[in-house]
Formats: C-alpha cells, sequence, structure tokens
C-alpha cells in the first residue's frame, strides 16, 4: 500500500507537460518538410524494461497511422522514442522501475522548444507497466501532432 501512494505522487510530479503551445519558429521550420505525409520512427530500449523495442515501435506506428501518416524507413529525420530503464528491488522481489523516456525529431538528440520526453519511477505490478505505455503514446502524440502544426499550419 505504501508502494502504491508513492506511485501515485511520484505520477502526479511526472505528468506531462504542454505539448500544444505555439512553436518556436527554428523548431517550426526544423519541422516542415516537402513529402509530410509519412514519417520515419526509430525506437531503442535498453536496460531491464518491462516493454521492448517493438511494444514502442508499435504504439509509435499506431499512432502514425491514426492521423494517416504512412510509416517510412529510418534516414536523418525520424520520430525516435527511446527508454532505458533500471528495476527497482527489496531483496529479491521486483517492486518497480525507473525509466528515462526521450521522444524528439532527428537521429541525434535535439534539443528544442517542447520537453517531451520524461523520467518515470512506477511500480511493477500492471498499473504501472499500463501508465507509461499510455504515457509514451501520449507524447508520441504530441509530437505527431506538433509535425503537423508545422506542416499544414497557416
Amino acid at each position: 500500500m505504501r508502494y502504491r501512494k508513492i506511485v501515485i505522487v511520484l505520477i502526479a510530479i511526472c505528468a506531462p507537460s504542454s505539448a500544444m503551445a505555439d512553436l518556436y519558429p527554428f523548431f517550426e521550420e526544423f519541422l516542415k518538410r516537402d513529402n509530410f505525409d509519412s514519417l520515419a520512427m526509430y525506437s531503442y530500449v535498453s536496460g531491464s524494461c518491462p516493454f521492448n523495442k517493438e511494444q514502442i515501435r508499435n504504439h509509435i506506428r499506431g499512432e502514425l497511422l491514426r492521423v494517416r501518416l504512412k510509416v517510412d524507413q529510418p534516414e536523418k529525420f525520424n520520430l525516435t522514442v527511446k527508454a532505458g530503464c533500471v528495476d527497482s528491488r527489496l531483496g529479491e522481489k521486483l517492486v518497480g522501475y525507473a525509466i528515462a523516456v526521450q521522444v524528439y525529431f532527428g537521429k541525434e538528440l535535439m534539443l528544442y522548444d517542447r520537453d517531451l520526453g520524461n523520467i518515470y519511477m512506477i511500480s511493477a505490478d500492471s498499473v504501472g507497466i499500463q501508465y507509461i505505455r499510455d504515457s509514451i503514446k501520449e507524447r508520441v502524440g504530441a509530437a505527431i501532432t506538433a509535425y503537423l502544426e508545422a506542416n499544414l499550419g497557416d
């Protein structure tokens, strides 16, 4: 019970920031593409994560298809999701995970006006694992929204 309270507090602290604010001009220009009806994707998962690279790819693919974007082969300009995880144990018992997630455009990490990554502490139960999956999906959706705003906006 004590761990659930800690997880709830950490979830509240790590709630996603708004990704719907106006784009900075340099970032908007970076996102603009001549052929914006498709987007390449790349995912990487390291450590002892409660999910794998293919599950992350399926989240990205699902969000792209939901807004009718074609999935391209990875290139210089990708929607990239990276996750690194460390498990948390009490003795031999697995109690949770510390997870760092990065969501960005490009092959290398690019810092810009929106922080689409986060650090999470989740419980090892199905609620904690589902929360991290939903959060990654939400952040991927926010990145795709920014991409579409840059290419379809005024």
